[in-house]
């Protein structure tokens, strides 16, 4: 079997990962996790999913950091001064290195921010840059990169020039698509991010060791982090398993100290008979399971229909993994948090909004059925959730509903591309603010508005959010939260729990308010290992 294979391999890896810091071997503190497959990518400007998202923390780190209570604080930053007009930013840079000793630079931020919005570079996350001045209009190609309110006047100073107030901004830039690249590697190795060696480096907690794809990454400790003292994991070994059963036989056996999400999911059956154990951690996640129409495709061009399938849906039979979505944004990242905008059970008013849609659309029901294919990536939760829709809507509606499955990367680029009917899928905060959720559908062409809407008043809404504060910043937020879903333009399944089994000696665990994990601190305590 192969993952036997996986603690010989990296065996000799990590003793050498040991002896080459001040630490015995006896000491060293290595944390064994699995992952369901590669990272899509290792170059934090390019990434998109969850998982390559915990490893950028892992390997790089930006001018702040967020914490656990939800506050941020400089890091690769000294100091930052704001402009009394809340739109300009100066960042005073520390004397921060990359892993091979180079310095960091705001050059290197300076770059990676402006590649980003090159109109030709491949970053789904390029709209998280669309408050700095003129970013939006350059990856639209509308302006040079050179205009953009991004700028670097000396090795130590950043200087970032807003189009308008962000309250949120501090904590937006902590997010991994504002970390820097080392200017110095990229000049002449483009493809430094593919693979492990010389040179890939990194200016976070943990370097690239070894990556052997398809089957294992190993990180170690970066002896060059600023922050390195506080750094208490020697190594990190991510075996890639693509079954969450395995993964979990490799968890009761030893050979893993920690599972689940985003690493790596654990079996449903299993999880519901894990309640008592001491091993399970629960953690709420700023993240939502949603259906996404294709509002300018038949049929779900047609709002009545949108409308009819969402309230069609039984949630609280589908939310075993979390808790039931009667809003778009999560709970978690909002002050309007006990406000719902519909309830389970509405079928008499789905019927009828069905009905309605049938006739201005001026189709039959099997007319419709022809071309009703619900799309979605192949997990266990994903699979289970898909099938008790498609019964339901038989059920409630009359209507038989094809299901489309295919493996993660296929269902992103299909939706993103916008060629599905309606699919199923997610959206992960970036930052504590419901705006983070919210723009994704202000325009179009953002290639994470996977609907395609695009309304006038919803963004003078979002608009408005920017010039406000306290109770009347949160009205306006959630007057643009009723619009999108009175439109139906997604319908929200429910806000996901992180649900995570670890050993008893496995310490210091810390979760991000907006989901996921710091591993940095976390700590393994003696114990007798396999």
């Amino acid at each position: 079997m192969r993952y036997f294979f996986i603690p010989l391999f990296f065996c000799s890896l990590f003793l050498s990962s040991c002896n080459s810091t001040s630490s015995s071997a006896k000491s060293c503190q290595r944390l064994r996790l699995t992952i369901s497959e590669d990272p899509s990518t290792l170059d934090p400007r390019k990434g998109g999913d969850a998982l390559s998202s915990h490893l950028h923390f892992m390997l790089f780190e930006g001018l702040t950091k967020l914490h656990e209570d939800g506050s941020v604080s400089p890091a690769q930053c000294t100091d930052f001064h704001v402009s009394p007009d809340k739109k300009t930013y100066t960042f005073y840079l520390g004397k921060t290195k990359w892993s091979d000793g180079m310095p960091v630079t705001s050059y290197d931020f300076e770059k990676a921010w402006k590649a980003i919005l090159s109109p030709s570079f491949p970053a789904p996350n390029a709209h998280l840059l669309y408050p700095i001045l003129l970013a939006e209009e350059a990856k639209k190609g509308l302006v040079p990169l050179q205009d953009v309110g991004i700028h670097a006047p000396d090795p130590q100073t950043l200087i970032i020039k807003l189009s308008h107030p962000t309250p949120y901004f501090l904590s937006l830039i902590s997010f991994c698509v504002f970390f820097p690249i080392p200017v110095h590697i990229e000049a002449a190795h483009s493809d430094w991010s593919f693979h492990s060696g010389k040179y890939f480096v990194s200016n976070g907690p943990f370097v690239l060791s070894e990556w052997k794809h398809n089957n294992e990454l190993l990180l170690t400790k970066n002896q060059q982090y600023h922050q390195a003292d506080q750094t208490r994991l020697d190594a990190i070994h991510l075996s890639i398993i693509g079954s969450s059963i395995t993964a979990y036989q490799l968890y009761q056996s030893g050979e893993i100290d920690l599972i689940g999400e985003p690493f790596s999911s654990i079996p449903l059956d299993v999880q519901s008979h894990l309640e008592n154990q001491k091993e399970i951690i629960v953690s709420p996640s700023a993240a939502t399971t949603f259906i996404t129409f294709n509002t300018l495709e038949f049929p779900f061009s047609n709002e009545n229909l949108r409308k009819a399938f969402s309230l069609a849906i039984n949630r609280a039979a589908i939310s075993e993994t979390g808790e039931a979505a009667f809003c778009a944004v999560p709970p978690s990242l909002k002050n309007y948090q006990h406000k719902v905008f519909y309830t389970d059970g509405q079928l008499e008013e789905a019927k009828a909004l069905f009905a309605k849609g049938l006739e201005e659309l001026n189709v039959s029901k099997k007319e419709l059925e022809e071309s009703l294919t619900y799309l979605y990536y192949h997990t266990e939760i994903s699979h289970k959730v898909a099938q008790l829709l498609q019964q339901q809507w038989l059920e409630h509606l009359g209507v038989q509903v094809k299901l489309g499955i295919t493996d993660r990367k296929n269902h992103m680029d299909c939706i993103a591309r916008k060629k599905h009917v309606f699919a199923q899928t997610l959206y992960r905060a970036q930052y504590a603010d419901p705006v983070n959720i919210l723009d994704r559908f202000r325009n179009k062409e953002n290639i994470k508005n996977y609907s395609s809407w695009e309304n006038k008043e919803f963004q003078k809404l979002l608009e408005d959010s920017f010039l406000t504060s306290g109770e009347e910043r949160n009205d306006t937020l959630y007057k643009a939260e009723r619009l999108l879903l009175e439109k139906a333009v997604i319908a929200p399944l429910f806000h996901l729990n992180l649900c995570y089994l670890t050993k008893p000696y496995v310490g210091n665990v810390e979760f991000s308010p907006v989901g996921g994990m710091f591993l940095e601190r976390l700590s393994i305590e003696p114990h007798a290992s396999k």
